[in-house]
């Protein structure tokens, strides 16, 4: 059996800390190198991040200024205008890729085990309707506290509590060695987008790659609203995120993603529609605001086995204060609160 060309997309900036265990662990894996591609796209690194990515056999691609040439031959393509950024990153890679599947990876991701790739493939050769293939993302022991929570949490504190319009798949079908997920068209599929997630590419280009000023989860969302509904998760196939190493990290990740949203507003599901949504979103602010709530909760799920859990109570009133600032500080966030309130004044979706 001809095993698949598989193509990894890493967008990259200034990755020095990250980007060699990231490429180390792609190269190690018992797969034919032959049948492996890893693409960088880099927005301008000013460190050592290039350096190291020439060590091995890669491509490179500006997203200023179109592709370096490296140890994979010619260059073939240049991407000008780029807007810079991950998820422009990601749509660059995916447009360069020549493999027939994509993994939408990140600088910070590391691949647990040699044999990662060979079990994430597995479920797309047996099952040709299979668009995507989803991992485990996890934290190492050997990771900050802070880092093992957010892995832990898998997304937000605030988040982890607002998003109540999640739903499981309408059918999981357990094979050898993975499940088979079938999601429903009006889902929200938070844990399938970057972060090690195996796509086919036809699918990918047939719903117009990832959203430019998007997310990769919306991606998931546009690929799920077409008919591409079926996916497989293997639980052994782990991939760690090396998120953040600190909890100074942490709270600047937090703020740049709120001010990235308020330049590329987007529809974000657990957004309140209807009165009742803005309540339940204003209680759950109230509640990661009284420090006391996430820390009893924080108590309880330490029960699970990792002290990082205690990190909750800080975690949910540092997103509350950032959110809250860069939304009242801001022209656009204001705008953006206003038109969120008169929307539920006025009973958007019949209000009730």
């Amino acid at each position: 059996m001809k095993l698949p060309l598989v193509s990894f997309g890493i967008p990259t900036y200034n990755e020095e800390s990250t980007i060699e265990r990231c490429l180390e662990s792609i190269f190690s894996q018992d797969y034919p190198q032959d049948r492996l591609e890893v693409i960088i796209i880099d927005d301008g690194s000013s460190d050592q991040t290039l350096e190291i990515c020439a060590r091995y056999p890669v491509r490179i691609i500006h997203q200023s200024g179109g592709e370096k040439e490296g140890a994979s031959g010619e260059a073939k393509q240049a991407f000008e205008g780029a807007s810079g950024g991950p998820e422009s990153g990601r749509r660059i890679g995916v447009e360069a890729a020549n493999g027939e599947f994509v993994v939408l990876f990140s600088a910070d991701n590391e691949l647990a085990r040699p044999d990662w790739l060979a079990q994430m493939v597995k479920p797309v050769v047996e099952d040709g309707e299979i668009t995507g293939v989803r991992p485990p993302v996890l934290a190492s022991r050997e990771d900050s506290a802070i880092n093992r929570y957010l892995a832990l949490m898998q997304i937000p504190p605030l988040e982890f509590y607002l998003m109540w319009r999640l739903r499981p798949p309408e059918k999981v079908i357990a094979k050898d060695g993975y499940f088979v997920e079938i999601l429903a068209p009006d889902c929200y599929p938070a844990e399938i987008g970057g972060n090690g997630s195996l796509l086919r590419k036809d699918a990918l280009l047939r719903v117009g790659n990832v959203p430019a000023n998007g997310s990769d989860i919306d991606l998931i969302c546009s690929l799920v609203s077409e008919g591409f509904t079926k996916y497989a998760y293997v639980p052994k196939a782990v991939v760690y995120h090396h998120y953040v190493g600190s909890y100074w990290a942490f709270a600047k990740k937090l703020w740049g993603k709120v001010r990235w949203f308020l330049q590329y507003p987007r529809e974000y599901p657990w957004l309140p529609r209807r009165r009742r949504d803005f309540f339940e979103m204003l209680k759950w602010v109230l509640f990661c605001s009284s420090f006391i709530g996430p820390l009893i909760h924080g108590f309880r799920l330490r029960k699970k086995g990792d002290p990082a859990w205690l990190y909750h109570p800080f975690a949910c009133l540092t997103q509350v204060l950032i959110y809250g600032a860069c939304f009242l500080t801001s022209k656009k966030g204001l705008s953006s609160v206003r038109a969120m309130v008169m929307a539920v004044v006025k009973g958007v979706e019949g209000g009730k």
